[in-house]
């Protein structure tokens, strides 16, 4: 997805990931959405980023209250909640992918608009989902890595 830095506070720094990189408190928007999140640039001068454009891939700490949606007037569109780097997600999954550990182990991906979300069988409880499948769900603590990484 790509996104414009709207404002960005380079004292709230936080490391996120395996690999503890740095994240700042920013107010983005794009095609798809605008609000709070979490920025983790590629660049090592952040305050740089402010009024750019970045290509991003989406990660969340944790989901809730996914379901299964089958309202006939569904429209993919993802809507900022008043909790901060929280987000409302309507979308469609596009891929499943089943492998790995444990063997019921499974990812998809969930696109509403240009933004991907990507869920594992921790996000989905007892819920079996299939390619087209309508979904909603809250997805919190939102993160945007800078594709450079």
């Amino acid at each position: 997805m790509q996104i414009t830095i709207d404002t960005l506070d380079t004292d709230g720094v936080q490391a996120l990931g395996c690999m503890q990189l740095p994240s700042f408190r920013t107010r983005f928007s794009s095609l798809a959405v605008e609000g709070w999140a979490r920025f983790v640039p590629a660049n090592g001068d952040p305050g740089a980023c402010v009024g750019k454009s970045f290509f991003v891939e989406i990660a969340q700490e944790r989901v809730t209250d996914l379901q299964r949606v089958d309202d006939i007037s569904f429209h993919e569109k993802v809507v900022a909640l008043d909790e901060s780097e929280a987000f409302h997600v309507f979308g469609t999954v596009t891929a499943v992918v089943q492998g790995g550990e444990p063997p019921d182990h499974v990812i998809l991906s969930v696109a509403s608009g240009d933004a991907i979300f990507t869920l594992d069988r921790g996000d989905l409880g007892d819920i079996k989902l299939c390619v087209g499948d309508k979904l909603a769900f809250i997805a919190h603590a939102l993160s945007l890595w800078d594709e450079a990484i």
